[in-house]
């Protein structure tokens, strides 16, 4: 796997923090409180990209 899903969360809320997060790795920055809902949508497209990609791991 080339790229590992790393998920940020901060209670940091600024958009330059979430540059900054974006700038040291994470794949997806997401602020305290969660919403669940986005929570959800965050862990389905996770869960999707890692399905898709699960065979470079074997290559």
């Amino acid at each position: 796997m080339k790229k590992l899903p790393i998920i940020m969360l901060s209670s940091k809320t600024s958009p330059m923090d979430e540059v900054r997060g974006v700038i040291a790795g994470c794949t997806t920055y997401l602020t305290k409180p969660i919403n669940p809902a986005q929570f959800q949508k965050t862990m389905q497209r996770i869960t999707k990209w890692l399905a898709q990609h699960v065979g470079e791991v074997a290559a």
